[in-house]
């Protein structure tokens, strides 16, 4: 099932060497547990370039697991602030992304729902009149047992996308996800599935709007 509700729900990319923490879960009540984790991710970056990459990343989360007679509740919340440097062949380092989001999961009777919603905002010290964005996520999906080897799934997905800047962007796009699996072995489960994205493109000078879909039936080979 294509959701994101993973152990680690912060959003670091580039970087080859982290620093990764994740305590033990400590019981609250019978049923019930917490724990937390922090990451430090070595960056990349060469300030003499045109591409952007990571210099450093630090990001803390929380994890919440409660179990209520057979009724599981999963709800994770994570931080993250990413400096890297621009897309400028000078040594500006100026740029951060800050995002947080807030993931759950709730598992009863052979079904499961997750909701996911957060935040990034992209700053640019250096160029703050073209560079400062605020994105937000949004995420549904569920899943349902259908056999004790096939499950139906499907999955909404939105992010809106705004330029605080002199030229106004605002971009929406969504992704709506339906599918279904079957194990026809252990290791082996085959799935079909429809996928399509809508984009909402805007600018002070007018909108734009496309559409896309993608059908796919495959195999996953799990090792």
């Amino acid at each position: 099932m294509p959701t994101s509700w993973e152990e680690t729900i912060t959003f670091i990319r580039g970087g080859n060497k982290v620093v990764s923490f994740r305590s033990a879960d400590f019981e609250l009540s019978a049923g019930q547990t917490l724990g937390f984790g922090a990451d430090y991710v070595f960056g990349d970056a060469r300030k003499d370039t045109t591409t952007v990459n990571l210099k450093n990343a630090y990001g803390a989360s929380l994890f919440y697991r409660g179990d209520f007679s057979g009724v599981v509740l999963n709800l994770n919340a994570g931080y993250t602030i990413e400096s890297k440097d621009n897309n400028l062949s000078n040594n500006g380092t100026g740029r951060k992304d800050k995002s947080w989001r807030v993931a759950s999961r709730l598992d009863f009777s052979g079904a499961k729902l997750g909701v996911e919603y957060g935040k990034t905002h992209i700053t640019d010290s250096t160029r703050m009149n073209v560079m400062n964005f605020l994105n937000t996520h949004y995420l549904v999906g569920a899943e349902y047992q259908v056999l004790p080897s096939s499950r139906v799934f499907t999955q909404w997905k939105r992010k809106v996308e705004v330029g605080k800047t002199a030229q106004y962007i605002y971009r929406r796009t969504d992704y709506y996800i339906i599918g279904a699996d079957y194990d026809i072995a252990k290791n082996v489960t085959a799935y079909a599935q429809y996928a399509q994205k809508r984009m909402n493109n805007g600018r002070r000078s007018g909108s734009t709007k496309s559409k896309d879909s993608l059908y796919g039936v495959g195999l996953c080979v799990y090792f």
